[in-house]
């Protein structure tokens, strides 16, 4: 075997593909369900810290959800646990998980802000919204 021929053989041995392509709309879904459970709970911030912490340990986390999946199943649908369960076996499974909880938080905090801002004013005369607090009151008398 040439050089050449073992080079291009090997080219792509040690490559790691990360898997964002294959996932399906479907996969993306599950992912958008978990993301709004974590938000709606306000545990954006642990959620993130163990999915970057156990990001290189993907395979043990999964094999964690299966060691888990009997109690976890008293409370979650079972097929939908276990697509995560194969979901968290891909490599990209948990940036994209980051990515929708990240996504999901910001939808919530940019909807708290729009609630919390005042109304526009109805139309009127603008001199009067100028007018300060007290200004519709006589003049006081002088004696």
């Amino acid at each position: 075997m040439s050089w050449k021929k073992f080079k291009a053989a090997i080219a792509h041995a040690f490559a790691v593909e990360d898997g964002r392509d294959r996932m399906s709309p479907e996969d993306i879904a599950l992912l958008d369900k978990v993301a709004a459970f974590v938000v709606r709970r306000r545990l954006v911030a642990p959620a993130i810290l163990v999915l970057e912490s156990t990001g290189p340990f993907g395979f043990l986390g999964s094999s964690a959800l299966t060691f888990f999946r009997p109690i976890v199943s008293i409370v979650f649908d079972t097929r939908e646990y276990e697509r995560i369960e194969r979901l968290m076996e891909r490599r990209c499974a948990a940036d994209v998980l980051i990515e929708r909880i990240e996504l999901a938080e910001h939808q919530r905090v940019q909807a708290g802000k729009a609630k919390k801002a005042p109304p526009d004013e109805p139309p009127g005369d603008p001199s009067v919204a100028d007018t300060p607090a007290g200004a519709d009151a006589p003049p006081p008398q002088q004696e």
